[in-house]
């Protein structure tokens, strides 16, 4: 294995404890270096170097199956089991996927990029057991975040009804999500975290010290848990970065002829002080860094999140019945600044997408003003809510729906955009996609007026600033560049993007540039004024074609038997892969110099 100390798996159950932790530092050091280049998610697979060696030593991968939930974990599973991870391959195109790829290897026993997908699929290795021998034991790493949301929940009370189906849970708990846990079970976890350590431990006990710690901890400080009411065999704090006792506890677990919960303590970021020390989530995922300094090495460019942050605080000053709903996403939506400024006004539910849609549509119902921030990939799973809970009754519930589009680098579980295709098959709803900041602060500000129902604002992670934008009205959209027999359809940062291109070109004269900042109604009056004046129509997206925008001017111009050359840009019935946003549009034939060559046809 690439600059690894093993030639392969079986290396590990020969060496000793002081090998292993040289062995963990080296893995630490590579994960630091090489997400120092690429970018990625660094905290969470720091913390679990060590309790990830011991899986691989205690169990024989990949008949027994390790199932790691979220899965952006898996950096060091990923180099134990014979991957490169270097800045040529993790999260580049044709590279190495930041989560669990099945295709890449068969130590991946579950593609998870979503939170709380891992004891759901443990519980279904075990019915497939059942036909294949092949398969040995099944075990779950499940962060103390991800094991609250339902879906976990309704995992656990299920398999608790299957004494013979056995599931080894491991709850890496390092108390945090991307920042700091919230809600009850979090606290919880928190009196669970027993910090009372015995003195005696020399070594010739230490084996001895192990099986009666947990029993003496029960004893002296009985706590009552979640694990223990579903009669669970559960064992409470583990030192994920003692060797002896993480060794100790998963051959117990193996051993077990029952569901074993292992509830061990990790630190998030360990090995790295920058890392470390963050209680902000600002190393969870981060952008390619300085090692030394922990500076970022890119300008991110205007944060669109942060921009609709501080126009909240503004409008929170004079408006008491804002409120701002996240679940688990304040630093990765921008909302840290309004979190400071009305603590009390942002409410982070935790990983808990449909309590945030279902409590928000409850409020508005009753007179406040709630917007909730999500990660278009992370709305999928609160489209029973939206369409249920909120349009179903037309409440005023506006959605800053951030990452929306191709997006690099976090490959298919990530990608934004299937969010029109399924949001615009549901009445009642308006959604939108600003091209610019200003743009993106006039449509919340629309939204909030709460006269059009359920409001989407679309965006991607940044935009331009643009000073010259106009107000504008419910539904319409702006001609960047007047109305010609050739003319482009897009919105977001697509606008300004073809707009350079054309410059470039020098066709921006010669041809018509709309930005459709309203997918949902479109322009309907603007639309019939292009068909009047047009030869070719241009539409660029980076979505999903069925259910996009550019579908729906296709079929308007169907229904009003318009002739005309019509040309769309899209993504057709696929899941993207890892890559570069201009790499993927070049596979998919969707980049820039692509409509260059159709105007010029």
């Amino acid at each position: 294995m690439e600059k690894l100390p093993i030639n392969n798996l079986g290396d590990l159950k020969l060496m000793s404890e002081v090998e292993l932790k040289e062995l963990a530092s080296i893995i630490r050091n590579k994960i630091i270096e090489t997400v120092s280049e690429t970018g990625g998610h660094l905290s969470s697979n720091l913390g679990i170097v060590d309790l990830t060696i011991a899986l691989h030593k205690t169990f024989d991968s990949p008949k027994d199956k390790i199932i790691f939930d979220v899965s952006h974990q898996t950096y060091a599973h990923k180099m134990l089991t014979g991957r490169i991870l270097d800045e040529t391959t993790l999260r580049k195109y044709n590279g190495i996927s930041g989560f669990a790829k099945k295709s890449e290897s068969e130590h991946d026993a579950f593609e998870g990029g979503h939170s709380s997908t891992s004891i759901s699929a443990a519980i279904g290795l075990t019915y497939a057991k059942e036909y294949d021998d092949s398969i040995g034991e099944i075990v779950v790493v499940i962060g103390d975040a991800s094991i609250t949301n339902g879906l976990s929940l309704e995992a656990l009370n299920f398999l608790a009804t299957q004494p013979n189906r056995k599931v080894i849970i491991i709850i890496n708990d390092n108390d945090m999500s991307v920042t700091r846990n919230v809600g009850g079970l979090a606290k919880t976890f928190n009196k669970i975290r027993v910090k009372h350590n015995l003195s005696i431990k020399p070594k010739v006990l230490k084996n001895f010290y192990f099986r009666v710690k947990s029993s003496i901890k029960s004893f002296v400080y009985p706590i009552p848990n979640i694990f223990s009411a579903m009669q669970y065999k559960y064992f409470e704090g583990i030192d994920g970065h003692d060797f002896n006792q993480l060794n100790y506890y998963l051959e117990y677990a193996k051993k077990a002829t029952r569901s074993v919960v292992l509830h061990v303590k990790t630190i998030k970021g360990k090995g790295y002080e920058f890392a470390e020390k963050d209680q902000d989530g600002k190393w969870h995922s981060i952008a390619p860094f300085d090692v030394n300094t922990g500076m970022i090495k890119t300008n991110p460019g205007q944060i669109v999140g942060e921009h609709l942050s501080r126009y909240l605080i503004q409008k929170s000053i004079n408006d008491e019945k804002i409120y701002v709903i996240s679940p688990a996403m304040i630093p990765g939506s921008g909302l840290n600044s309004y979190q400071a400024a009305f603590p009390n006004k942002l409410l982070d539910v935790g990983i808990a997408e449909e309590n945030a849609v279902v409590m928000a549509s409850s409020m508005a119902q009753n007179g406040l003003t709630p917007i909730v921030f999500m990660y278009s990939t992370f709305l999928q799973r609160a489209y029973d809510e939206i369409s249920h809970d909120v349009a179903r009754s037309n409440t005023p519930v506006v959605f800053c729906i951030d990452r929306a589009g191709i997006v690099a680098d976090d490959g298919d579980t990530h990608q934004g955009i299937f969010d029109i295709a399924f949001l615009s098959t549901i009445p009642n709803i308006t959604i939108t996609m600003p091209s610019c900041i200003e743009e993106a602060q006039k449509l919340l500000e629309l939204g909030m007026t709460k006269k059009h129902g359920p409001f989407v604002i679309r965006y991607p992670k940044s935009l331009l600033l643009n000073s010259q934008l106009n107000d504008f009205e419910y539904g319409s959209w702006q001609i960047i560049k007047p109305i010609q027999k050739v003319n482009i359809i897009t919105y977001g940062s697509d606008v300004y993007g073809l707009y350079e291109c054309l410059l470039k070109e020098n066709l921006a004269d010669s041809v018509g540039l709309i930005n459709a900042r309203f997918i949902k109604p479109y322009d309907e009056e603007c639309l019939k004024n292009i068909m009047t004046e047009s030869d070719k129509i241009i539409v660029y997206e980076q979505v999903i074609k069925d259910g996009s925008l550019g579908s729906k001017i296709k079929e308007f111009l169907y229904d009003k038997k318009y002739r005309r050359k019509f040309k769309h840009f899209c993504l057709n019935d696929t899941f993207l892969e890892t890559g570069k946003v201009e790499e993927l549009k070049k596979k998919y034939k969707i980049e820039y110099e692509q409509v260059i060559k159709e105007i010029k046809k």
